[in-house]
């Protein structure tokens, strides 16, 4: 039997799963390759590992999960003790924490260190990059049925206030599911999109308002300071193409400390 998703919004809740990773063989696994919009971050990756798809014999592990290590546990597995995992005599890929790459700690301590781009659904210059759309929608549409919506429009104003993070994205479509009586209309989006952007407010300072607008004026310059790492990690700032690019997360700009900022 062709999988169905969920048309009840009950089910939807009771089935979302923020940390979990998919199985290509899971009928919600959506392929997000093109949508990250860089094809450099994977060709680097199978020239690191000298790995062919067409003709890939060696095996290859993926550790995810240990990239919401914290504090000192992130310290001791990354930077002390990176000669132990070099030491494992086969190909792994570990999942690690984004501000490891920015604050120095982690360089030349293992093989490689590349950064997943996040699924971009705009271009720099503000072109809609119907790639990330066309994924990001996927995603949402096998968890909830079209019918729980009340028309297309809601399910484009989820993904765009998502900023083309996934985790994000199903925050919002729990808070929906949350909310909603019957289906998911535009009142119930809004709602859950303001809820979402409180979650920002709580610990956004007046000098993260100020950055985070400068940024947005400039994406190719988002500065590595202590204060823009502390941004990334916790998803007011998002970056694209490498990481050759940044802007902050849309809930972000519908917050009054944005609007006031200077920048």
């Amino acid at each position: 039997m062709d999988y169905q998703p969920s048309s009840h919004l009950l089910e939807v809740l009771q089935k979302i799963e923020y940390d979990e990773a998919l199985s290509d063989q899971d009928p919600r696994y959506v392929d997000s390759h093109e949508a990250r919009g860089s094809e450099k971050t994977f060709t680097r990756l199978a020239r690191k590992f000298g790995w062919d798809p067409a003709s890939a014999e060696r095996l290859l592990f993926l550790i995810d999960g240990t990239d919401k290590m914290r504090g000192e546990d992130t310290q001791q597995f990354f930077v002390q003790d990176a000669e132990q995992l070099l030491a494992i005599a086969t190909l792994v890929i570990y999942t690690a924490p984004l501000h490891l790459k920015y604050d120095g700690r982690l360089g030349g301590k293992l093989d490689a260190d590349i950064v997943l781009p996040m699924m971009k659904l705009y271009e720099r210059d503000g072109r809609p990059f119907e790639a990330g759309w066309k994924t990001m929608r996927q995603l949402l549409l096998l968890r909830a049925d079209r019918c729980l919506f009340a028309s297309d429009a809601e399910v484009d104003r989820l993904v765009e206030f998502s900023g083309g993070h996934p985790r994000e994205l199903l925050r919002l479509l729990k808070l929906c599911c949350e909310l909603a009586e019957d289906r998911i209309d535009a009142s119930v989006v809004q709602t859950a999109i303001e809820k979402l952007a409180a979650d920002y407010r709580y610990f956004l300072k007046l000098a993260d308002y100020v950055l985070l607008k400068t940024i947005d004026s400039n994406p190719a310059d988002g500065g590595n300071d202590e204060q823009a790492q502390q941004l990334l990690h916790r998803l007011a700032l998002l970056q694209y193409n490498d990481g050759t690019w940044r802007r902050s997360h849309p809930v972000v700009r519908t917050l009054e400390g944005y609007g006031a900022a200077g920048g």
